[in-house]
């Protein structure tokens, strides 16, 4: 009777409307939840406020990662810094050949991984890292010791992707680190900076944060770089100024001969004797060979010494240009090689007059090769280097190959015997 009782009640819950609950509805007045207690109430409160705090932190902490520096050394050597969002936010040459380096490219806002693979592009399209041996170093530094290794693995992998096997370790460095209890980036840097001011002590160097470590080793490197840059930008102008002229003298030799050939076109159809045309040509082209008797039709002879003419301004113009790039490659392998000696000489001798002369005949492509050798070899002996008198004998064996290709009258040429004599006076002086 009992549990019979019990279901009935269960089952008028259900199917049987609360009459009291409807009248309450009726009047608006609603029924009050109980109250949380007041221990759940706190548990709440607590865990939203710990959610907070620890959303917070991370936002902080993330604001307060300081940037990181990556240094790069191949023989140019190279520091960006990063962000804590990778990317690149300062790039700085750390030697003269890391300005080299850096000249044509533009890192900023790169990601560093992008940023790599950038530099080490342009490392091998100026002749670094060309053979099996080539190696590179990488260092990060960051004061976050985690971060640090993080970021270190990330730069060797992916220089490791581009040339599997070229990443040089710091395996040397290891132990020390350890025993001084600092991180294997801090301490390469410390050593680099060490290296580039003599009177800081290993004892001060532990002292200091790695940005102020950063800060001695590219003001070391700056002060190098800045007279380096200054003498570049005067060299660079130079060598603009004197391809100028060079440009101007063409110019002016072309509007002379194109003058000339008007002339003659305009009193070629009123011309009466033929003679009379022949002494105009031999005086306004005195370099120009050829024989009266064997000219047929004078518009023929015009065209041929407009052919003539054509070919030999395109000739020089060559000429000039290939002059520029001779001395700005010559002007980078002395920087170069001055530079990973120690010597602090980044002069460049222009040799302007030597360009400015007349090229008085028609060329045959042996005399042609004859003359940019003669041009190349001029160039390193005007601007001699340690590394330079390799190159000088290399060419000159090419030389002797070239010019016993051409005429007796090319080999007796008066430029070819000033040239010559000058590779003599140049044996003497560096008694090779």
């Amino acid at each position: 009777m009992r549990n019979l009782k019990k279901q009935l009640v269960k089952e008028s819950k259900t199917f049987v409307p609360d009459l009291k609950d409807q009248i309450y509805q009726s009047i608006g007045y609603r029924k009050m939840r109980p109250k949380l207690s007041i221990k759940r109430s706190l548990v709440y409160s607590l865990m939203l406020s710990i959610g907070l705090i620890l959303s917070l932190l991370t936002f902080l902490n993330l604001q307060s990662v300081s940037n990181s520096y990556v240094i790069i050394e191949i023989n140019p050597m190279v520091e960006l810094e990063i962000n804590n969002k990778d990317k690149v936010t300062d790039v700085s040459s750390l030697n003269v050949d890391g300005f080299f380096l850096l000249e044509n490219i533009d890192l900023i806002d790169k990601k560093i991984e992008e940023a790599l693979l950038i530099l080490l592009n342009e490392a091998e399209k100026q002749g670094y890292l060309q053979t099996e041996d080539s190696k590179l170093t990488v260092s990060a530094i960051n004061k976050n010791d985690l971060l640090e290794t993080k970021i270190a693995s990330r730069i060797k992998e992916t220089v490791e992707k581009h040339r599997p096997g070229i990443v040089r370790s710091h395996d040397e460095w290891k132990e020390k680190a350890a025993e001084l209890g600092i991180s294997l980036g801090k301490m390469v840097l410390i050593n680099q900076v060490m290296g580039a001011d003599s009177n800081l002590t290993i004892e001060e160097a532990l002292t200091m944060d790695h940005k102020a470590l950063m800060a001695i080793l590219k003001e070391n490197a700056q002060t190098k770089v800045e007279k380096f840059k200054e003498q570049y930008r005067k060299n660079l102008k130079q060598l603009k100024n004197e391809y100028e002229r060079n440009q101007k003298v063409l110019e002016g030799k072309r509007a002379i001969v194109e003058n000339h050939l008007e002339t003659l076109k305009t009193i070629l159809s009123s011309l009466k004797k033929p003679e009379q045309f022949f002494r105009l040509v031999d005086r306004f082209f005195p370099e120009f060979n050829y024989n009266p008797t064997e000219v047929s039709n004078l518009w023929d002879l015009l065209e041929s010494i407009e052919s003539y003419y054509e070919e030999y301004f395109v000739f020089y113009d060559e000429m000039v240009n290939d002059n520029l790039e001779i001395k700005i490659a010559s002007y980078r392998a002395k920087v170069h090689e001055n530079a990973k000696n120690g010597i602090d000489d980044f002069n460049l001798v222009l040799d302007d007059a030597f360009w400015l002369i007349d090229l008085p005949n028609k060329y045959t492509k042996a005399e042609k090769d004859v003359l940019k050798l003669i041009n190349r070899i001029h160039v390193l002996i005007n601007n001699n280097y340690r590394g330079a008198s390799e190159k000088i004998s290399f060419l000159y064996k090419e030389y002797l190959e070239k010019i016993a290709l051409v005429s007796e009258d090319f080999r007796q040429n008066e430029f070819v015997l000033n040239f010559e004599q000058v590779y003599r006076d140049f044996l003497e002086e560096s008694d090779l």
